[in-house]
């Protein structure tokens, strides 16, 4: 018999969720906007017993983490991705109060650096 306990960490993987936004510095990205990747792993505890009710309810649906991204991304502008990030990662432990969270957020950089593919930028708790 499988030994599960009380409460068990649950890992989710978000991967390559975009979002369009006008964050950046420069005036291309701030008049046209630019496309954003994010990457966003999350641990979180639940208790074994809400699990075996099978209800949405009682977990943090990876819906809802995707929405309340979106919003964040919409609701103010940034110029550096650095302040971004941060200001998400917070965003989303509050509302969400993860067991450990780690965000990765990537863009294109055509104008400057043509020679890349994309800057990322990551933060976490790990």
């Amino acid at each position: 018999m499988l030994n599960i306990k009380k409460n068990n960490i649950y890992k989710y993987h978000i991967k390559n969720l975009k979002i369009f936004a006008y964050h950046g510095l420069y005036d291309k990205e701030i008049k046209n906007g630019q496309t954003f990747k994010l990457n966003v792993i999350y641990k979180t505890c639940y208790d074994i017993n809400k699990i075996h009710k099978d209800d949405i309810e009682n977990i943090v649906d990876y819906i809802d983490v995707i929405k309340e991204i979106d919003i964040f991304f919409q609701k103010k502008r940034y110029n550096l991705m650095e302040l971004l990030i941060n200001d998400l990662y917070i965003y989303l432990n509050k509302k969400f109060d993860f067991y450990e969270l780690k965000i990765d957020i990537s863009k294109q950089d055509n104008k400057y650096l043509k020679n890349i593919e994309y800057k990322e930028i990551s933060i976490s708790n790990e």
